[in-house]
């Protein structure tokens, strides 16, 4: 072994050199393998070209070959690490080598490319080859098959083609987007690997052995997340008690072929299964104490799915999964909202299998009764619930029944006038109906844009234009709420993102569809105003036309649905415990006339009769005064207000719902602070 590295230093002094050395394990004083051995007998010091050598993978990543890497690219520095699976005969298709090239650190500080040859076979080798020629010549990026790193990874760490991928670092950074990232160990108990299959056969007894207990193997944990019925391949053993598992344990395949279905496979312990207890190809995971049960599912959707394979860190050669990996594979913790979300969607799962068997007993039970008449009676009157609740189902399907019934209600309000004008036949009341519904659309989405951006002391450009025409006595119009909403796309709201997790509202004008659908509204709506009327024979179209636009906006326009407004009627506050409870009205749907609710509240300056809206976490963001709610005195119904133009010093506020106005000589305040008036 000596003379091959020293042979390959000599001949590193006039040619490059391609070295593959033994790879026979632990052949010299037991510390390295053979090849490890090789490798670092070779002498850099004079070497003026590459030494290109090939060894097993493992030794790059795994904690076995921490202190070869340390001490290796102590000496000498990686510019290309290539990892290719297969290809060699007489060895296991899944085993993987790495091709090094190596360089003296002094001449080669710098860049590190890395490659890996695609782990299924869907791609021409001359692609790959390409892609691998076109990685040699980059100095940053990345390529299909690979990417450049402007520093050799940490050699502790190890150096495995997906451990330094920056776009699957970029992926795991992503997770945090539910909510928050952390590792699977801090969630679960990773368990030490079970029982010994070969020593479980040991100790084999008969199912009906008193205290026999059987032990999962990775063929028992199938898709699905259940595990298969015993039958006679079923190993049973004796046991000690705390071996055992226990019911909520999680039991998952050690063995993982990546080639095949993606994500991990994993079962649930339950009662039935008991007593059980794992094997050494079976990872066992504990939920601790104060995981819900709602992000506990989550985490483990996750684990099933294609991402949690291609992100999890392999420090083993081989098909098992390694407990430390495991364990420290970063997966995404649910926030409040989507807590929120995934439980109305499990609720909805479960009310729906409920109804489902309910349906189903009730036909099974038709001919159970002693007359037909009694049977018959008892049908119509059981079967009227169910046919409430398809009606009820598909209603909500039916997009015009959710604006009626979900959006604020300005939106609501505005959308049942145009639906219900629209009913007979296009006409010119419905069409300007249609219009006018955008346009309180877009003033009531902008001024709850303007609202949160105040809050987060943003100042919004666009409010200048407004502050303007109100200064010579004019009202913001349709363009000026488009305004708002284009301005606040910029880099300079995302702040709105992060403080209130609101992240639609800026991206309500981010699509094409949604900016041309309003040019055409806005047009149209411009023309009415200059008295540019429809010719009746046009008219048709042109609702129909108005109608699909008007959809576009709203279906863009669907999170304000969850950002319900809230007239607080009433607060109460406990100075000593510092919590609160506030009274409030949700103005949902398209009338106000709604039942009075309470909430919990810890803020002392929620303020009695303005209007706030809720968002996802539950936190509460004040509208006012960009949008006021009180009884309108002309049509005495309560309805949303927004400033419309500044009369003698005295603000005239004009309502969504029907346009009708209200002097308020109370108001230049609160609209000079937040930037409306000067």
């Amino acid at each position: 072994m000596i003379e091959l590295a020293a042979s390959a230093s000599e001949e590193l002094q006039a040619r490059p050199v391609v070295l593959i050395p033994p790879w026979e394990r632990g052949q010299r004083n037991g510390q390295y393998d053979s090849y490890e051995q090789v490798l670092l007998d070779c002498d850099p010091s004079h070497a003026e070209f590459p030494l290109i050598t090939l060894i097993p993978a493992a030794c790059l990543d795994s904690q076995r070959g921490e202190s070869f890497r340390e001490q290796l690219f102590t000496r000498w520095h990686p510019t290309v690490i290539a990892y290719v699976k297969g290809g060699i005969e007489g060895v296991h298709r899944q085993f993987e080598t790495a091709i090094l090239v190596l360089r003296r650190p002094e001449d080669a500080a710098g860049p590190v490319r890395l490659f890996e040859t695609p782990r299924r076979p869907t791609m021409e080798s001359s692609d790959v080859i390409e892609d691998f020629r076109r990685l040699l010549r980059m100095k940053g990026g990345s390529r299909d098959f690979g990417y450049v790193l402007q520093s050799a990874p940490d050699s502790g760490a190890g150096l495995g083609f997906r451990r330094n991928d920056p776009r699957i670092a970029a992926r795991r950074k992503q997770l945090a987007d539910f909510g928050q990232a952390t590792r699977l160990d801090e969630v679960f108990e990773i368990r030490p690997l079970g029982i010994n299959q070969t020593m479980a056969k040991a100790h084999q007894v008969d199912r009906n052995f008193e205290g026999a207990t059987r032990i999962l193997t990775g063929r028992d944990i199938q898709r699905g997340g259940r595990i298969a019925f015993g039958d006679e391949a079923s190993l049973w053993s004796s046991v000690e008690s705390e071996a055992r598992l226990r019911a909520g344990d999680i039991v998952m395949r050690a063995l993982h072929i990546p080639t095949v279905r993606p994500g991990l496979v994993w079962a649930r312990v339950t009662k039935e299964d008991l007593p059980v207890a794992s094997s050494h190809t079976v990872l066992v995971l504990r939920p601790r104490e104060m995981v819900e049960p709602v992000v506990e599912d989550f985490i483990l959707r996750f684990l099933s799915s294609r991402q949690a394979t291609e992100l999890i860190d392999f420090r083993t050669a081989g098909l098992y999964l390694n407990r430390n990996d495991v364990g420290a594979l970063q997966v995404p913790i649910p926030d409040e909202s989507m807590r929120t979300a995934l439980e109305s969607v499990q609720y909805a799962r479960d009310r729906a299998g409920e109804w489902q068997s309910e349906a189903s007993e009730l036909l099974d039970s038709i001919f159970d009764e002693d007359t037909a008449a009694v049977s018959k009676n008892r049908v119509l009157r059981a079967s009227r619930t169910v046919r409430w609740r398809i009606d009820a189902a598909e209603a909500i399907n039916d997009f015009g029944h959710q604006i009626r019934t979900r959006f604020p209600h300005p939106v609501a309000y505005r959308w049942r006038v145009a639906e219900a004008l629209l009913s007979t036949g296009p006409n010119a009341d419905g069409y300007r109906a249609v219009l006018e519904a955008a346009e309180v659309l877009l003033a009531y989405t902008a001024n709850v844009a303007l609202a949160l951006a105040h809050a987060a002391g943003i100042t919004a450009g666009s409010i200048d234009g407004i502050r303007k025409k109100l200064t010579a006595g004019q009202g913001p119009g349709m363009g000026d709420w488009v305004a708002v909403l284009n301005e606040i796309t910029g880099k300079g709201f995302t702040a709105l993102d992060e403080r209130f997790g609101i992240p639609e509202i800026r991206e309500f004008f981010a699509h094409s569809d949604v900016r041309d659908a309003q040019r055409w509204l806005s047009a149209r709506r411009n023309d009415e105003a200059h008295h540019r009327r429809v010719d009746s024979i046009d008219l048709p179209q042109v609702c129909e036309r108005a109608v699909q636009e008007l959809l576009i906006l709203m279906r863009a326009a669907e999170f304000i649905a969850d950002l319900p407004l809230l007239l607080i009627v009433s607060t109460q506050w406990d100075s000593l415990a510092s919590k609160g409870t506030a009274s409030y009205r949700q103005l949902t749907g398209d009338h106000t006339v709604v039942r009075q609710q309470t909430m919990k509240v810890t803020d002392s300056v929620i303020e009695k009769g303005s209007l706030y809206i809720r968002d996802s976490d539950h936190r509460l963001h004040l509208m006012r005064p960009h949008l006021i709610g009180r009884e309108c005195p002309t049509c005495r119904d309560l309805s949303i207000f927004h400033i419309d133009k500044i009369n003698g010093g005295i603000a005239v506020l004009k309502s969504l719902e029907h346009g009708h106005t209200v002097e308020d000589a109370d108001l230049l305040e609160s609209l000079a602070l937040v930037g409306f008036v000067a």
